[in-house]
């Protein structure tokens, strides 16, 4: 992952949004976003050197953990641990029980504003003098904020060890150059200081604590099974199988009931003890009008199906009463897609794998791994429900959407049919949001007109993407005018759009002069610096005949792809800059 910038920006570097984008693919696949590492704690020997103890403290726990805050919390003078995660348990206190061997000093500071000092005396520097037969000198400093999302108590607290002599703490305050001493404190004890007062508080132990008792987490257990319910139920299309006797059918072809269409194998112990369930609760579904389809997947690699004696022999032993089929490597394919577009991360298929289609041919609930019987029949009786919100169906606690209240953003949408192989429904998916979208009259603050203005833009860079994957030039050109009609200086737009009237093979689609308009004024601004820009102009140059010019940028652009590491566009722009030496325009395949 690439470092963030530094400043913000609308146009943040390419490799910052690129690193981004391979790490949601890679948890999209499965992987873990911290790697499944354990915490880890480090002890500062005091000699340059720092020793792992993360075991022996009991702190390497498999946790995806972001804050910590340390805090004496049950007032015993040791330090306790806060951890919130990413993952669950959200929120981990871990209590310090070691043996009361040594002693401690807790100072609470408050500071004077009338003495440019804050409140909270965030800043202050704290002294403190211990004296006995080996005198110690240790310092603390408060913090505001102490680590990631994390703020600590703002009580300070200082370890003494086996020392009980205190001689003297001096507090220097923010905005004082001056520090201000406090003496005749005790050893583990809790003290209040105001700026200004010389004196420390004495403050009393807490009463009351909140009961904490220890626990163990029960150990993670990874599965592949699971419940998905779709918020938004997605049509199956005109999907087939191949009966037991080598015949094709379509999968819900005249169906005018729910249909749980089952993944199965010989060989897959859980699979058949899943068919026997359904054999065993046959009349329930018949009362909940659910047919079943059992689609054995032995031998599903091969060109075409071909009916599998050994299924045959299993259906029947067990009397299963339902319809049964072979699944064809292209119905596997189908229904793994489907499953895709709603289904983030993203894991192959396990056996058995079931899909629950309402009586319209939508898919409703994906279950992977065995389905229990109760759970099925429940989402059957819900589904069938018309007067229910879907969205309701889907989650198990009431509340309030917060779709109802904004806008949904469709690129994210748009990219998962994208990547399940469905660009005119992307596109499809997108033309329909502006057209929503320009629904709108309504009054808007000039940022709420600026931020609609940059997913309009979005919209139509993306819009132009698939386009141009299709190879429709024209409609790629129109959606890169019009997301400049929304963010004027959208780089990625501008050069894109300037590459295109400079190199594209239409001729009437051309336009050299606008090209190299569009290309210097993007180099203009990114200090001409960026080499893909640069390689644009050179282009836009040779198109309108400036080929000495397009030589001598084509040269600086390979300078910057090389020392940057970028070989394959430098060779790539070398390729071009002949062209150029030999008075030749560049054209896109």
């Amino acid at each position: 992952m690439s470092h963030s910038p530094i400043e913000a920006t609308e146009n943040p570097p390419a490799a910052y949004v690129n690193a981004w984008d391979r790490l949601a693919q890679m948890i999209r696949h499965g992987r873990s976003f911290s790697g499944h590492e354990r915490n880890c704690c480090y002890l500062n020997m005091q000699n340059g050197q720092f020793a792992d103890v993360s075991a022996v403290a009991s702190l390497d726990l498999m946790d995806d953990a972001r804050g910590m805050a340390l805090t004496d919390w049950d007032q015993d003078g040791d330090l306790d641990i806060w951890l919130s995660n990413r993952t669950s348990p959200r929120a981990r206190f871990l209590r310090n029980d070691l043996p009361r061997k040594y002693h401690f000093l807790s100072v609470r500071l408050e500071g004077d504003p009338s003495q440019q000092c804050n409140r909270d005396a965030i800043g202050a520097q704290l002294e403190l003098h211990l004296g006995g037969t080996v005198p110690r000198r240790l310092m603390r400093t408060l913090f505001g904020s102490d680590g990631y999302l994390s703020q600590s108590s703002k009580s300070v607290v200082f370890g003494l060890g086996k020392n009980s002599v205190i001689d003297e703490l001096r507090v220097r305050w923010p905005g004082q150059t001056s520090a201000e001493s406090f003496t005749g404190l005790s050893i583990n004890q809790r003290y209040r200081i105001v700026q200004g007062s010389g004196k420390a508080e004495l403050l009393a132990r807490r009463e009351v604590l909140p009961a904490v008792s220890p626990r163990e987490l029960p150990a993670w257990q990874r599965s592949d099974r699971s419940r998905v319910v779709a918020l938004a139920r997605l049509g199956i299309g005109d999907l087939s199988y191949v009966d037991l006797s080598g015949q094709t059918k379509p999968l819900v072809g005249g169906r005018n009931s729910a249909l749980l269409v089952n993944l199965w194998s010989v060989s897959c112990l859980p699979c058949i003890k899943e068919l026997k369930d359904f054999v065993k609760h046959s009349d329930k579904f018949q009362a909940n009008k659910l047919e079943i389809l059992a689609l054995n997947t032995d031998g599903v690699e091969a060109a075409t199906a071909k009916p599998n004696p050994q299924a045959k022999q299993v259906l029947a032993k067990i009397g299963f009463p339902f319809e049964s089929g072979l699944a064809t490597s292209k119905l596997v394919q189908q229904l793994d897609d489907l499953q895709r577009r709603f289904i983030y991360r993203q894991r192959p298929l396990p056996l058995p794998s079931s899909f629950l289609i309402d009586a319209n041919g939508r898919l409703a609930v994906v279950y992977k791994g065995p389905v229990e019987v109760s759970q099925l029949l429940k989402d059957v009786k819900r589904m069938n429900q018309t007067q229910e919100n879907p969205r309701d169906f889907v989650v198990p606690l009431a509340g309030r959407w917060s779709a109802d209240r904004m806008l949904k953003f469709p690129i994210a949408t748009a990219n998962e049919y994208l990547e399940g192989g469905y660009p005119n429904d992307a596109r499809t998916y997108l033309e329909s949001y502006l057209d929503k979208e320009s629904g709108f009259h309504d009054a808007a603050t000039p940022e709420e007109t600026r931020r609609k203005n940059i997913r309009l833009a979005d919209i139509h860079h993306s819009l132009a993407g698939i386009a141009y994957g299709q190879g429709q030039m024209k409609a790629t050109l129109d959606h890169y005018e019009a997301a400049l009609g929304f963010r004027r200086h959208f780089a990625p737009v501008v050069n894109n759009l300037a590459w295109l009237l400079a190199t594209v093979p239409e001729v009437s689609l051309r336009n050299g002069a606008r090209a190299m308009k569009l290309a210097e004024g993007v180099c203009h601004r990114s200090d001409y610096k960026e080499a893909p820009f640069l390689d644009t102009l050179a282009a836009a140059y040779a198109e309108v005949g400036r080929f000495q010019d397009a030589v001598k940028t084509a040269t600086k652009a390979v300078e910057i792809a090389e020392a940057q590491g970028k070989i394959r566009l430098a060779d790539d722009i070398r390729g071009r800059q002949k062209l150029y030496e030999k008075n030749q325009p560049y054209r896109s395949p």
